[in-house]
């Protein structure tokens, strides 16, 4: 069969050069653009893959990799009728455009897009565990604590474990462990199903639902979610409509700058606002014809922020099961912790207000909580809640009303008001406590680097009554042509007992030594409670990555005592973490203390661990790195990071549900070649993959192959250790090859034998690029080889 119509006539001299050669061509699969891409062609129809030159970004890689296996082994132009992989029913090559065409039976199923993502159930297992601990020793006192959490996937559900214990040995003698999460979830299209034990109150789902505070509960929770929505571009709640003429546009301005452009259909129409930015704003549309602005109007964006499917209104979360304790060694049912029930429900009730309204009820205790977030400007927030509990022995009411305004240059500004009312019941007892508080905040940038803080409240409760104010201002400038911030604060606020009250005031300088970027002084006095206080501190920050993080000591001087402190901060491949400890010369006390966390990830017979603050990793890929050259460095490229591999293992977080790809790409103008350049992932909370990619220093070869009878050899496919390329039909060969490679592989093909080529030794080895006159071949098979 021949290619198509289009191909039939060439002239001779053209299809010496076109056929059997390398031909770039645009390879559609269902009308869907997927990759470019270099094949060979053949008089008969045959259409070989040699390799993909550019993926399209919105393509799915692992549908790519499929489709690519396919060509390399190569399809007929035509209708397929036998042995058709992966459905296909047709392939097409258009010679006008160089576009090759695949159909299969799946076509009108692959234009329908889901509102929500697939996942399967084969997502990759994993484990990610996270360990922090927290020590403090003075004289008389030790104390601890420990946090485990742990998060898994196995059989397309997610697993988490969360445990903590805490400690202290002395006069005051303590210790407590628990495990208050304990529970498997199914995310599924728009909600979660949960079984096992779990802390209804620390929920992460979209509404946070009220409980009895920490403690747990064995049972189920179902909830809606948006964990599975697809990204898709969200409008305005409420349409813009805009009048264009002929040959009219739109410009769409906010805050002064132009943020989109679209073009006008004569007559009325609603403005694309897919584009624009999440939140709720004003914008100004000009519409512009022939150059001229000849129509201005006003509107208003409303794309409600945090929700992300505004066609549904209202989410939820309904829960129950049987208050439990799981710690101290004690798994019983205590009599008290009785059959509870509670649920969330939150109403998006107008593109600028959501409310919700939530509770929680066993036999003896009652908790309802209303609260409400209504956007009043860009720039203007309000919130409001109020909260009704009750149990045998107490009731409680709890209001919190709030106001926030995002002031110029990223400052803000905060009004509030919060107000406790308790009934406290016993044996012919009434009590009953109040307490208000009013408060405002501000926090400013000043001119020439300078910042305000400021806080002011009034108090009034049974134990602590009047007015408090915090201020604090700070500022940067140049000394003695080094870096230095000044830095003023003072508070005044009743103390406990309401017969007195706390005062302080401090000034402090941080001066930058040399190199400045890495060493610091700072030195700081003041009054405390009417006794002078002053300290001297070092700081050694080195700026390049270390395990030493930060280095420093000091000294501080009061009424009472000089005392002595160090502290630091390191990060290993197993651990980081910060310590310190101070000395008192006069009382002779010493305190020490440290905190240290760690994140380990497995997956895939692998484990690794993470540097630095990864505690909120959900999902991650194991990388192994394979380098023929020690030196190399990767850039990996993927939905949530950029990172840069080194040779050996590395951590890639990875994003959840939605499938995703990693590139794997040489950093700068390196000539290298990494296998695979690309991976395909989908991940379920707590999966983790493994993947090993290996790296080739590579250089381009240029020039001619010749057979055992010295003949030049024309229109082959040649193979290196990296890549493959056709000899054109001049007999040139350009393909790129490792820089210890030492042969290459001429395919057999037409009834022409397997050659292996030798590459000649002595190359220059920095050259990118190499010119080879000749490059002798003979039989694979021959006694020789």
């Amino acid at each position: 069969m021949q290619l198509a119509a289009n191909m039939k006539g060439l002239p001779e001299d053209f299809k010496r050069y076109f056929y059997n050669s390398e031909v770039v061509v645009q390879v559609y699969l269902n009308d869907n653009y997927i990759f470019d891409a270099s094949a060979s062609l053949s008089e008969n129809g045959e259409i070989k893959l040699l390799r993909i030159i550019d993926e399209q970004p919105n393509s799915d890689h692992a549908t790519n990799a499929i489709w690519s296996d396919v060509l390399q082994k190569g399809v007929s132009a035509g209708k397929c009728t036998l042995s058709c992989p992966s459905g296909l029913m047709q392939v097409d090559y258009s010679l006008d455009n160089s576009a090759l065409k695949l159909y299969t039976a799946n076509y009108e199923t692959s234009q329908v897009v889901s509102n929500y993502l697939s996942v399967p159930d084969d997502t990759p297992a994993g484990l990610i565990m996270s360990n922090s601990v927290s020590l403090s020793e003075a004289a008389s006192m030790r104390s601890w604590g420990i946090n485990s959490s742990l998060t898994s996937s196995l059989g397309g559900w997610s697993q988490q474990v969360a445990f903590q214990s805490t400690g202290t040995e002395g006069e005051y003698h303590y210790n407590n462990y628990s495990i208050y999460q304990l529970f498997t979830q199914k995310e599924l299209k728009g909600s979660f199903f949960r079984l096992g034990l779990f802390t209804p109150d620390s929920d992460d789902g979209n509404v946070q639902t009220s409980g009895f505070g920490n403690d747990t509960v064995i049972g189920g929770m179902w909830g809606t979610s948006d964990a599975l929505l697809a990204t898709t571009d969200s409008v305005s709640a409420w349409p813009v409509y805009v009048t264009g003429r002929n040959q009219s546009i739109a410009e769409v301005w906010r805050n002064g700058q132009m943020i989109r452009t679209q073009q006008l259909q004569p007559g009325i129409q609603a403005l694309d606002t897919r584009p624009l930015p999440l939140g709720i704003y004003d914008i100004t549309i000009k519409v512009i014809e022939n150059g001229q602005v000849i129509d201005t109007q006003e509107a208003q964006i409303f794309k409600a922020q945090g929700w992300n499917n505004p066609d549904k209104r209202w989410r939820m979360n309904l829960w129950g099961g049987q208050r439990r304790t799981l710690g101290s060694g004690d798994l019983s049912v205590l009599d008290s912790n009785p059959f509870t029930a509670g649920a969330g429900v939150e109403l998006l009730v107008n593109p600028r207000a959501t409310v919700g309204f939530s509770g929680a009820i066993t036999e003896k205790e009652q908790h309802l909580r209303t609260r409400t977030n209504i956007t009043l400007s860009q720039n203007d927030r309000f919130f409001a809640q109020y909260t009704l509990g009750s149990s045998q022995y107490q009731a409680n009411q709890d209001t919190d009303i709030r106001y926030y305004r995002n002031l110029y240059a990223g400052g803000s500004a905060s009004l509030y008001w919060r107000s406790t009312l308790s009934d406290v019941y016993g044996h012919r007892v009434h009590t009953r406590q109040t307490g208000q508080t009013w408060g405002a905040s501000l926090s400013s940038r000043l001119p020439r680097a300078s910042s305000l803080i400021f806080n002011a409240q009034y108090i009034d409760t049974p134990w602590r009554k009047g007015a408090a104010a915090d201020v604090s201002l700070s500022t940067q400038t140049r000394f003695l042509d080094r870096d230095t911030s000044l830095r003023m604060s003072a508070y005044d606020r009743p103390a406990f007992d309401n017969n007195r009250r706390d005062r302080g005031i401090s000034f402090s300088v941080s001066i930058a030594l040399s190199p400045a970027a890495e060493h610091s002084v700072s030195f700081s006095t003041g009054l405390e409670q009417d006794q002078s206080f002053s300290s001297l501190q070092y700081q050694w920050e080195p700026t390049e990555k270390n395990t030493l993080r930060n280095l420093g000591a000091g000294v501080s001087w009061n009424a009472g005592d000089t005392v002595l402190n160090g502290n630091g901060a390191v990060d290993t491949p197993w651990v980081n973490g910060n310590f310190y400890a101070q000395h008192g010369m006069r009382s002779k006390t010493s305190t020490a203390g440290a905190n240290l966390s760690q994140v380990l990830v497995m997956g895939g017979g692998k484990i690794a661990s993470v540097n630095g603050d990864s505690s909120g990793m959900q999902s991650a890929v194991i990388v192994d790195m394979d380098a023929d050259d020690k030196n190399t460095r990767i850039q990996a490229t993927g939905s949530m990071s950029e990172l840069s591999l080194k040779p050996g293992r590395n951590i890639l977080p990875a994003e959840l549900w939605k499938k995703s790809d990693i590139q794997f790409s040489a950093r700068g103008g390196d000539s290298v070649q990494v296998f695979p350049e690309r991976q395909s992932i989908q991940m379920n909370r707590g999966s983790v993959q493994y993947l090993n990619i290996k790296t080739v220093k590579t250089f381009t070869l240029v020039g001619m192959l010749q057979d055992e009878q010295g003949q030049a050899i024309r229109n082959r496919y040649v193979k290196s250790d990296v890549t493959g390329a056709m000899v054109n039909a001049e007999g040139v060969l350009t393909l790129d090859t490792g820089t210890t490679n030492r042969h290459l592989t001429v395919s057999a093909e037409n009834g022409q034998p397997e050659l292996l080529c030798e590459i000649p030794s002595g190359l220059e080895p920095n050259k990118k690029v190499q010119f080879i006159s000749a490059i002798q071949c003979q039989r694979a098979d021959s006694p020789e080889k």
